[in-house]
């Protein structure tokens, strides 16, 4: 059994589903209604007490679902009353997820599409290259559900990510490096041309549509399902964190020539008309541009400049230390 969201027009609805196995494969179906709030089946005696409501419980019990009280507990927590999670949290039942179920004939086959997803979620790897050599049990959870049940615990677990992660997120998870041959692909995606990573995700998208193999035993019509129209969204919607992954590069290709190393010293090291002659700026235009503006000024230079790429070793490292200087006496202004 499991709790499922459903969105409409902004509005969340609340049901228990559960995964069960037909026809070769797990399909699944819905158990009871929760309406907007299933905070509204949950009664309070006093003190620190709860419990369900008799209409839900009977309701379950009816369809023959079994440990009922502990399930609905571990699904119905967030919506338990704050002060009294609080207090029973330290004592609530946390049994084990990969457990596998002993009435379960099915053999899951874990989705590429689904371990990228969770790889990330769990780590925040971008580059996914050894997800083929890495343990069954790390993807564990994925195993003895239905499509909706899955997709349900990633709309769930999604909610840990930042704005700033989420188009990096997307790019993983459709696996979009894996059409660009350059380096930075791996760690430094918004290098990459912009039109030619949108025709691949949209492919990607459509590709994953028409997967018949990864929808089984979801209920769907024609239109782009609201699983997928979720990502379309996140992609579009979403920039590249530019300054975090172009600092996470500068750092990587610091750490592989270890014979250079910014100095620790707490004021910039370059005077302000070499660090403006540096970066190919008029001293006047340095002291008045928004940091904002420098950094995406230095990293078109970066990119072209990088040794990867062609450039320069050693004016690759004068701009970097250049940019980091600047950076600083603006940040201080």
């Amino acid at each position: 059994m499991y709790l499922a969201r459903t969105e409409h027009k902004g509005a969340f609805t609340y049901s228990l589903r559960e995964s069960y196995p037909a026809d070769g494969y797990l399909q699944s179906r819905e158990l009871f209604q929760l309406g907007p709030d299933p905070g509204n089946y949950i009664k309070y005696p006093g003190g620190h007490a709860y419990y369900f409501k008799d209409e839900l419980i009977e309701a379950l019990e009816n369809q023959s679902v079994t440990d009922i009280d502990d399930r609905l507990e571990k699904l119905l927590e967030g919506f338990i009353k704050p002060e009294i999670r609080k207090v029973i949290g330290h004592f609530a039942h946390r049994g084990n997820i990969c457990k596998t179920p002993s009435n379960e004939p099915i053999p899951t086959k874990q989705h590429p599409f689904d371990k990228r997803r969770l790889l990330f979620l769990k780590s925040g790897i971008v580059d996914q290259g050894a997800i083929r050599r890495l343990p069954r049990k790390l993807f564990c959870i994925l195993d003895h559900k239905s499509r909706d049940e899955i997709e349900q615990y990633f709309l769930m677990a999604e909610r840990i990510l930042k704005p700033a992660e989420r188009k990096i997120y997307t790019y993983v998870i459709f696996d979009l490096q894996r059409h660009f041959s350059s380096p930075l692909a791996k760690r430094f995606p918004a290098a990459m041309d912009g039109l030619r990573l949108d025709d691949h995700f949209i492919a990607a998208v459509c590709r994953l549509n028409g997967d018949h193999n990864f929808w089984r035993g979801l209920s769907r019509g024609a239109a782009l399902p609201a699983y997928l129209i979720r990502y379309v969204i996140m992609y579009f919607d979403n920039p590249f964190a530019e300054e975090d992954f172009m600092a996470a590069y500068i750092r990587d290709f610091m750490r592989s020539r270890r014979s250079f190393r910014f100095p620790r010293r707490p004021g910039p090291t370059m005077g302000l008309k070499a660090a403006a002659q540096a970066l190919g700026l008029a001293v006047q235009d340095l002291k008045k541009m928004d940091p904002t503006i420098l950094t995406r000024h230095y990293r078109k230079m970066a990119i072209k400049l990088h040794p990867d790429q062609g450039g320069d070793q050693d004016q690759f490292i004068k701009i970097a230390e250049a940019y980091q200087s600047a950076l600083q006496r603006l940040r201080q202004k």
